[in-house]
């Protein structure tokens, strides 16, 4: 993030003003500040005049944050906000929320840390790591600071049945090919005086060219040699 951030306060926010701003800033970080209800759900705002405010729950939540896939990390900065931070971990890549109740002081300064430490370019896990410890410090309990929920996202599972099988090992006839290319070089090249060193090359190719013919009449038989795991790549 550094120092791309644009902050949008809206205040007294209502679940229009949510569906407004997210959609019309594309916003990557969507931060409540204000009252939660444990499994009851995040209070919003619902009527202007009266100033009423009514529970938003983790499944609504949820169902409104999963059409943004630019939406990075949501933070929950209210009491009992974890149930909803594990739903939202379904369809956010970061949410923060809260399993007690926090006060505004500790609220306040998790916050100003935490942005403060993204704005000089660190990650959200590090600014999230930074802050605990500087609510630590402070001597806050832990059941009272934020949490971190990282979205699991499964990874593709492939079919062993659609698996191909491929062969790492050298290929015989471009081996053959390779070992004539040798021998003649050493015949053409060969003087009187290496003679011996000659001849004891060219019986080392002789057992080498043994033993490509050997692998590829064993290949060619559909037979494996050696374990699987050193013959297969996947």
């Amino acid at each position: 993030f550094g120092e791309s951030f644009d902050f949008q306060p809206v205040y007294a926010a209502s679940p229009n003003d949510l569906r407004t701003e997210v959609v019309g800033l594309r916003s990557q970080i969507v931060h409540f500040s204000g009252h939660g209800d444990g499994d009851k759900g995040i209070m919003l705002e619902t009527d202007a005049c009266t100033g009423e405010s009514s529970p938003v729950t983790g499944e609504m939540l949820e169902d409104f944050f999963r059409h943004f896939d630019f939406v990075e990390c949501v933070v929950l900065n209210a009491c009992y906000s974890t149930v909803q931070a594990e739903l939202l971990q379904r369809c956010v890549n970061y949410v923060i929320g809260i399993d007690e109740r926090i006060d505004d002081e500790s609220a306040r300064e998790f916050s100003a840390s935490f942005y403060n430490a993204l704005g000089n370019g660190y990650s959200i896990e590090t600014a999230f790591g930074m802050s605990r410890s500087y609510l630590n410090m402070k001597r806050k309990p832990v059941e009272c600071q934020p949490r971190l929920f990282k979205r699991d996202v499964p990874q593709p599972q492939v079919d062993p049945g659609e698996q191909k099988a491929i062969l790492s090992v050298f290929d015989p006839f471009k081996e053959v090919g390779t070992f004539v290319g040798r021998l003649l070089t050493k015949r053409l090249h060969r003087s009187p005086g290496l003679c011996a060193d000659g001849n004891s090359d060219i019986e080392t190719l002789m057992f080498q060219w043994i033993a490509v013919c050997m692998v590829a009449l064993l290949l060619a038989a559909g037979i494996s040699t050696g374990p699987a795991d050193t013959l297969l790549g996947t």
